[in-house]
């Protein structure tokens, strides 16, 4: 964690995945590519263990990832591993991260790269993602790679399509199908960047370079530079990209909120609606009805129970604003990583709402747990490693975010959008009736 002074101190308890897995998730979405990890074999592991976990069905298919690979050595293993890969496969991309503990030098990697390319013809789009910084998280490790692809692959046209950019930040597979449901709901043409939304929630397939055909084509990755509007639904992850764009090339670019509750579905489809022009469709207006009424009908579990909450800072600022909307009271909000928007975010969500929680960005899970003894918090939500935690305290523990590893399926089911926001009020009304 980060001091005032800007000193790097060590962390007893991080409460967060490093960046790899943000980046490899990120390359998860995209059709024919692969990552190749520069670096220890543990690095390889730990990214394979912490997918199964969250993801249960894949702890049975190995083959799935085989594009975790470790290539530690020089030039010559970084060579034959890609070439080994291009024989294999019909790669189209290639995303090359080099970790924290095995910082090569881009000049190095990048003298590699052109090497290749110059020898054959046969090498695909290559983009390499220099060692990050091991204070950071897998939200971050996301930024930092939509950014790099879109570097590498978005190309204008001289023309602009009707089409939207959505880029879903570090979101379950099946909040992104909610999030696509919503957009054909309403009829807009839109390209999701890096959707792995099938490819992590249905049957390992026998190749990991072979991913169902709603994966991102690099096609529309090039393309991405000719849409009307990008919306990164993340702002901490894939705003990057989002901003690159719209320097870049001059699209337009919002940042959030990840439409979770009443009030971020209804910003988020105000935004479709202000870059397409296309108005909210009928499904929608009904769903948001049904959302108000079980708002309604909850109040009697929720209201006044004190809610402690931690994750990354986009689904934590959302869960915060939805829990308020459902008259509970934020004790204690924690992002799971340094953010100044994040702090700005709650403070306004907290003034707006008469509430006066403890803010921590970026901190350790034990200073949370002092804090959740401290406020006598009712009920906590966040991932999995919180159980001890919440047990320690005496309070029921709703699993939300990443990762999620005591659950089966979790990542199926969507809490983005007004009918997520049903569901989760159905989950926090069987956590709040545990509370004695």
């Amino acid at each position: 964690m980060a001091t005032a002074t800007g000193v790097q101190t060590a962390v007893e308890r991080p409460c967060h995945v490093c960046q790899l897995f943000g980046a490899i998730y990120l390359i998860y979405g995209i059709k024919r590519a692969t990552t190749l990890v520069h670096g220890p074999q543990s690095c390889c592991g730990y990214m394979r263990f912490t997918i199964s976990q969250h993801f249960t069905e894949l702890r049975t298919g190995k083959p799935f990832f085989y594009e975790c690979t470790e290539v530690s050595s020089g030039r010559q293993k970084f060579v034959e591993k890609v070439c080994r890969l291009i024989k294999d496969h019909d790669l189209r991309f290639i995303c090359l991260i080099n970790t924290c503990l095995n910082d090569s030098g881009a000049e190095i990697i990048n003298s590699w790269l052109e090497e290749m390319k110059a020898g054959s013809q046969q090498v695909p789009e290559i983009v390499y993602i220099n060692a990050l910084h091991p204070s950071g998280s897998y939200a971050t490790g996301y930024d930092v790679a939509s950014k790099a692809v879109l570097e590498l692959l978005a190309k204008p046209a001289g023309v602009r399509h009707g089409r939207l950019n959505i880029i879903p930040g570090m979101i379950n597979p099946g909040d992104l199908q909610e999030v696509k449901r919503i957009l054909a709901d309403m009829a807009v043409p839109y390209t999701m960047l890096y959707d792995g939304s099938e490819r992590l929630s249905a049957r390992p397939v026998e190749y990991a370079v072979d991913p169902p055909a709603n994966a991102t084509f690099p096609e529309e990755l090039i393309d991405s530079a000719n849409s009307i509007g990008t919306i990164a639904l993340c702002r901490h992850a894939g705003g990057a990209g989002a901003d690159y764009l719209n320097r870049k090339f001059g699209i337009p670019a919002v940042y959030g909120p990840l439409p979770v509750g009443l009030t971020s579905t209804d910003l988020f489809l105000d935004r479709i609606k202000g870059l397409t022009g296309v108005g909210i469709s009928s499904v929608q207006e009904r769903e948001r009805k049904s959302l108000l009424d079980g708002m309604a009908d909850s109040k009697r579990y929720t209201a006044g129970k004190k809610v402690a909450i931690t994750g990354d800072p986009d689904l934590v600022s959302s869960l915060t604003r939805f829990t308020c909307e459902l008259g509970m009271e934020p004790a204690v909000v924690m992002s799971n990583m340094p953010s100044e928007p994040f702090v700005q975010e709650i403070e306004t969500i907290a003034k707006e709402y008469g509430n006066s929680p403890v803010i921590i960005s970026g901190s350790e899970l034990s200073e949370f747990k002092h804090v959740i003894h401290e406020r006598e918090t009712d009920i906590v939500l966040g991932p999995s490693y919180l159980s001890g935690i919440a047990k320690s305290a005496g309070v029921p523990l709703l699993r939300i975010g990443f990762p999620v590893y005591d659950r089966c399926s979790c990542d199926r089911w969507p809490v983005l959008g007004y009918r997520g926001g049903l569901r989760l009020i159905e989950l926090i009304r069987k956590v709040a009736q545990e509370v004695v």
